[in-house]
């Protein structure tokens, strides 16, 4: 592969204090990749730490842009402007995306039928509580049954992908909103996986995914249904993983705890941001 003047694909990566992860993930997009193969993007938006510092060392292979306002919406309507590159790659900035996995994507994007795509999710739960990896293990795999492929930090558009939506709204869960707007047979999941760092202990847990189901209950009406499979093939496949099925009833009682606090949010009409501690390392 050799360098061309347009690169093979634009990476779009909303930062707000993400001083702990952000070189991380830029180091996985950039480590064996070729110059100038990729058009990366970091808006630092409301940042008040070292995360604009941090990315000013990739200057030659990283643009920066900075937005006063800490909003993900304005961030990924600002490096979608600046985007000079199809695929688009959306990227959360705590997120791993090895260069491999980046030119997979890229890849899949290129044939015809599929118009977005996401790498495989990797979890990494090493320094978890076990009622945290309880809970993840049962929610991946209802993932699976149902055949959805949202959480995983990053999806990717080709172009005509995103001519299928105007500027990003301003929602909570950018991810499923877009994803929604596409059906099974326009989705790809591919490999290699992407490394993502959830939350590693249940209180956290369930202050992210509170904030979740609060986007899932303020978004729009007018998105289409996701497809999924029928509910006995869900059935099926959760009854192919008996682990999960045990675990079925603890992430039963916290997503109860979950909608609960969240339907509470939005009566209070409380749209503040939850997310998980940053984890600098790599294990």
């Amino acid at each position: 592969m050799t360098s061309v003047d347009r690169p093979r694909a634009s990476v779009i990566i909303p930062a707000h204090q993400e001083e702990a992860v952000i070189e991380r993930c830029l180091d996985a997009l950039l480590d064996g990749a070729e110059p100038d193969e990729w058009d990366i993007v970091v808006v630092a938006n409301g940042c008040t730490d070292s995360t604009s510092d941090r990315v000013r060392r990739y200057e030659g292979r990283v643009r920066l842009i900075e937005l006063e306002v800490g909003s993900k919406t304005g961030a990924l309507n600002a490096g979608d402007s600046a985007a000079r590159s199809y695929p688009r790659i959306y990227a959360d900035a705590d997120v791993a995306l090895s260069v491999d996995a980046l030119r997979s994507v890229v890849d899949v994007l290129d044939d015809e039928g599929p118009l977005i795509a996401s790498p495989r999710r990797e979890l990494q739960l090493q320094n978890a509580t076990f009622a945290t990896r309880w809970y993840f293990s049962a929610w991946e795999a209802l993932q699976r049954a149902r055949g959805e492929i949202i959480g995983t930090g990053v999806y990717a558009l080709n172009e005509a992908g995103r001519q299928r939506f105007g500027t990003f709204p301003d929602l909570i869960g950018d991810d499923r909103y877009v994803h929604s707007l596409f059906r099974a047979h326009e989705r790809r999941l591919v490999e290699p996986p992407v490394k993502v760092w959830p939350a590693q202990h249940m209180s956290e847990v369930i202050a992210v995914r509170t904030r979740v189901a609060v986007g899932n209950l303020t978004a729009t009406p007018s998105s289409p249904s996701v497809d999924r499979p029928s509910r006995r093939a869900q059935v099926h496949r959760m009854l192919s993983e008996p682990k999960a099925v045990l675990a079925l009833p603890f992430y039963t009682i916290v997503t109860l705890i979950i909608r609960r606090r969240a339907k509470g949010r939005v009566r209070s009409g409380d749209m503040s941001w939850s997310r998980a501690e940053r984890m600098p390392h790599d294990a």
